[in-house]
């Protein structure tokens, strides 16, 4: 099973130092599950939280 995903959010508390700045987030990733006999036996799971940490002032 393949999952694709944006999750989006709100800073609004402080990150690493960084004080809230109120910016909208997204993050975008991907998830593949492997299924066995209806249940879940392995995930592999990657999210970009690069690009998070770049709209919110972390990283350039």
């Amino acid at each position: 099973v393949v999952v694709r995903y944006t999750m989006t959010g709100t800073q609004q508390g402080e990150f690493k130092g960084i004080p809230p700045t109120g910016e909208d987030v997204e993050i975008a990733g991907i998830a593949i599950y492997r299924v066995d006999d209806g249940t879940i036996t392995e995930a592999w799971v990657v999210s970009d939280f690069l690009r998070a940490m770049k709209q919110i002032g972390v990283v350039e």
